[in-house]
């Protein structure tokens, strides 16, 4: 199931280094893929609703953020400026 992305934010977007994660529903797990797909973090997150990530060795581009909560999955893009 996928979890209505209005109740996570993710910031700043744009971001240069840490990016933070505020959730409604305690995340278990995110990862951040390049557009090709191609998976670049991963991180268990103890059922928490707050996450800041140090993104900062990220090349300047497009990424997509998949946030995983206890009720479902959450795409966002985000851009290394």
């Amino acid at each position: 199931p996928s979890v209505d992305v209005a109740k996570i934010q993710v910031f700043p977007n744009p971001f240069t280094g840490n990016i933070n994660i505020n959730s409604s529903s305690p995340m278990t797990e995110f990862t951040v893929y390049d557009i090709v797909g191609k998976l670049i973090v991963k991180k268990t997150v103890a059922n928490t609703n707050r996450e800041s990530v140090d993104l900062e060795a990220l090349n300047t581009g497009v990424y997509l953020l998949k946030v995983k909560t206890e009720n479902g999955t959450a795409t966002h893009k985000i851009v290394r400026q």
